[in-house]
């Protein structure tokens, strides 16, 4: 008897590729991953759900087999650092300060006012992890279960 341990190996991972990506749905679907509800957003006032306003962060999700390896990948920028989570720095713009007090003088909210005043030159920008796409224990059950 002779096994191929190769397309074993490179079978698991199409299974595993269709798990995650099943995951991966359930958890825009339900706004959690493995069980925890995603960080809110500051931004109340915002039309839809923060990571499914326009259904593009979704749709550019891939998920492909490289041999034994799953390769997740995305076109859109900002799919690693809400993901993972993280801090990003951005310049303070002249621009910037413009639509902070246009902003300020259209709705009245004094965080715009404070924004466009401030003498900072960056803002850091701390975005909660909001992951969507990985490996869970619920995600090795159901490798490991047969077909």
């Amino acid at each position: 008897m002779n096994i191929d341990q190769r397309a074993i190996e490179e079978r698991l991972a199409r299974r595993l590729s269709i798990i995650m990506r099943q995951e991966t749905d359930d958890a825009f679907r339900a706004k959690a991953w493995g069980g925890v509800p995603w960080a809110p957003t500051r931004w109340v006032n915002m039309r839809g759900s923060l990571m499914l306003r326009t259904g593009a962060l979704r749709r550019s999700l891939t998920f492909r087999t490289e041999g034994n390896r799953v390769i997740v990948s995305s076109s859109m920028t900002y799919a690693q650092i809400h993901n993972e989570g993280g801090v990003v720095t951005v310049p303070v713009t002249d621009k910037m300060r413009r639509y902070f007090f246009a902003m300020h003088h259209k709705t009245g909210v004094q965080r715009y006012l404070a924004m466009a005043l401030s003498r900072k030159q960056q803002y850091r920008i701390v975005i909660p992890r909001r992951q969507f796409v990985g490996i869970t224990p619920e995600t090795r059950k159901r490798l490991a279960a047969r077909p």
